[in-house]
């Protein structure tokens, strides 16, 4: 994937999570019967993930970023009709984002450092 579009998908993964947080509850995207947890997790984790691999110095900066955004958005639900700011869903939201930082920041650190395949003398 190239580096533009990359930070594409990473910023509209954002946009995304945005958009799911605070529509009305009969409008928000559903993956079947997961569970809204499972989903709450997963978005966090594949964003945060994203972010990590565009910006691969900065997973601290990442971090806070999901953090916070994960904070305000369940304060900003508290304005939409039908929807409510838990403790919980914070919690999944920021252990996903964590997830995914840890896991991106892992996968950077393994194939930024691997040396470059040796090919056999011919």
């Amino acid at each position: 994937m190239s580096g533009k579009l990359a930070r594409i998908a990473a910023w509209a993964s954002l946009g995304f999570i945005v958009y799911a947080t605070l529509v009305p509850p009969g409008m928000r995207p559903r993956l079947g019967e997961i569970g809204a947890n499972y989903e709450r997790f997963a978005a966090y984790a594949v964003a945060s993930a994203l972010l990590v691999l565009v910006y691969p110095r900065h997973p601290l900066r990442v971090g806070i970023l999901v953090i916070a955004f994960a904070i305000l958005l369940e304060f900003a639900q508290l304005e939409i009709p039908g929807r409510d700011a838990r403790a919980l869903d914070t919690l999944v939201k920021v252990a996903g984002g964590l997830a995914g930082i840890s896991a991106a920041a892992l996968w950077n650190r393994h194939v930024l450092r691997q040396p470059a395949a040796k090919t056999p003398a011919g």
